[in-house]
């Protein structure tokens, strides 16, 4: 499915491959809710961007910032879930001065939904600030898994206190082995939105550079936390150590 986004107006339509003939690439995003082969041909045509880069990346590719022709790609994940099970969707956005595509899953629809409702309705919002407002409420819904990041370690101190049993050091363990792809990801797009703030490309606006800064500062306190959080389980690794060998 492709979405045009009027920067201007904010308005939306549906699209068919075909319709993007007469489309003028000028204040506009081009939303790509899994798409299909052709549709992804038809916006790489459209756009002038290499259809690899608008493919939706698997796991191992899936954080990373490109320049091609004045067109910033920017690889990046939404974290469904990091602790009961590590489910992790990739999303690409591509950005010019003019225009906006984000090829993205039915997934976290809801994220991308909230960048929407940030958009100014009187005034045109620059490819580069939507950018900005999609990456900004990923990084945002990392703190509702710190939370429970915060839940489970307060639970499993109590745990080791009360019980030694195996149950409990594989439950520290598994913890611990989580908050370690949590950080990884967290570091990777640490990276991203860092050279994004420090570029001086003509499609990013001074006020979206100076937005990346806060969001840096944001990701920048998430991995400090999960940090502390790393080393709580250590502690509580060791006191569960001691206690058996007592």
């Amino acid at each position: 499915m492709i979405n045009s986004v009027d920067l201007v107006s904010d308005s939306q339509k549906e699209l068919r491959p075909k319709d993007l003939e007469n489309l003028k690439l000028a204040n506009v995003w081009l939303e790509l809710v899994e798409p299909t082969r052709e549709e992804v041909e038809a916006v790489s045509e459209k756009a002038s961007i290499p259809i690899d880069l608008l493919e939706i990346k698997d796991i191992s590719q899936s954080i990373s910032l490109r320049w091609e022709q004045d067109c910033g790609i920017i690889n990046f994940v939404v974290i469904s879930e990091i602790i009961p099970s590590k489910k992790i969707y990739p999303i690409t956005i591509v950005f010019s001065k003019d225009f906006l595509i984000t090829v993205e899953m039915k997934e976290y629809q809801k994220i991308v939904e909230l960048a929407k409702a940030r958009m100014v309705k009187t005034k045109s919002d620059p490819p580069s600030i939507v950018a900005y407002y999609i990456l900004d409420e990923m990084i945002d819904n990392n703190f509702s898994h710190l939370q429970q990041l915060e839940e489970l370690t307060a639970n499993l101190e109590e745990e080791i206190m009360e019980k030694t049993d195996t149950t409990v050091i594989r439950k520290l363990f598994t913890l611990k082995s989580r908050m370690v792809s949590f950080n990884k990801i967290l570091w990777y797009e640490r990276g991203v939105i860092f050279n994004l703030r420090k570029t001086q490309a003509a499609c990013m606006t001074t006020k979206a550079r100076g937005l990346f800064d806060t969001a840096h500062e944001f990701i920048t306190r998430q991995i400090d936390i999960v940090e502390s959080y790393r080393e709580i389980m250590t502690d509580a690794i060791n006191v569960y150590l001691s206690t058996i060998s007592n």
